[in-house]
């Protein structure tokens, strides 16, 4: 059986709280807590980074193994090592240009070394794939820029987990390359 409540009970009980917290608030003295505000000025022709390359947190095991980012989905593909979590994302670059000009996106094709923090190990990023539209080359990738100005760049990669990789964060750069012709 349940419990019947008329509106005009409603009605009543919220009154009675309006009133409550009118009194309440008279006897409050004021918080207060600064704001920030942000904005970054690009030039007409950049690339700004907004998201890192994740593979998430990974539990190594007696056999070396891969995790490989897809850059169009998202998705992460995992070869004899465990997921375990963690987010996981390619990452993502906005590139800002003249509406139907040309762009070469470029990106190193050799192996970028991940290092522990706190030192003691190593782990090898390879096969940089970027989100392309036309055919890749040699770590090129040529584009015309969308009518809205903005270009989406977006790299997955694999990542070549050792057996009994020494756990902990491991972190390592790239840099990619837009021209703008």
């Amino acid at each position: 059986m349940g419990i019947v409540i008329s509106i005009r009970t409603l009605r009543l009980a919220a009154m009675g709280l309006c009133g409550l917290a009118a009194t309440s608030a008279a006897y409050a003295a004021p918080a207060t807590t600064p704001g920030t505000a942000r904005a970054e000025i690009s030039s007409s022709l950049s690339v700004l980074k907004t998201a890192d390359l994740e593979f998430g947190n990974i539990i190594a095991g007696p056999a070396a193994g891969t995790v490989v980012v897809n850059p169009y989905t998202d998705a992460r593909t995992i070869t004899t090592v465990t997921g375990a979590g963690g987010t996981v994302n390619a990452a993502k670059f906005t590139g800002i240009a003249t509406p139907g000009s040309l762009a070469w996106v470029r990106w190193p094709t050799g192996n970028t070394i991940l290092n522990r923090v706190g030192g003691g190990a190593t782990m090898i990023m390879d096969q940089l794939r970027v989100n392309s539209v036309f055919f890749v080359f040699g770590g090129v990738d040529p584009r015309i820029v969308p009518a809205d100005g903005r270009l989406d760049i977006r790299f997955g990669g694999r990542l070549n987990v050792k057996a009994n990789q020494m756990e902990g964060v491991y972190s390592g750069t790239f840099t990619i390359t837009v021209d703008y012709q």
